[in-house]
């Protein structure tokens, strides 16, 4: 059984909003403003990420074979003449 079923009342009257007027609507949002300046002032950085070092995950002096890119090479003109893969 819903709520507005339970109190008597029509499911509009249960839901409904008074409308707002602009002039009191502009008001309230201004309020809003000015309360969620006072918390950036208070808290400068709150709802920012902290930002996390640079992690450099690619070895290039290493002193394993580099293979070189054999592709430029070929023309390609059909289907399944090149596979690729990557294991990073």
């Amino acid at each position: 059984m819903k709520a507005c079923e339970m109190m008597g009342l029509s499911m509009s009257s249960y839901y409904y909003e008074p409308k707002v007027s602009k002039a009191e609507k502009e008001e309230q949002d201004a309020d809003l403003r000015g309360k969620i300046e006072q918390v950036r002032v208070t808290h400068p950085r709150a709802g920012y990420r902290p930002r996390k070092r640079f992690v450099n995950t690619t070895n290039s002096n290493h002193s394993h074979t580099v293979y070189t890119n054999l592709l430029p090479e070929m023309t390609v003109n059909g289907v399944n003449q090149v596979w690729t893969s990557d294991i990073t």
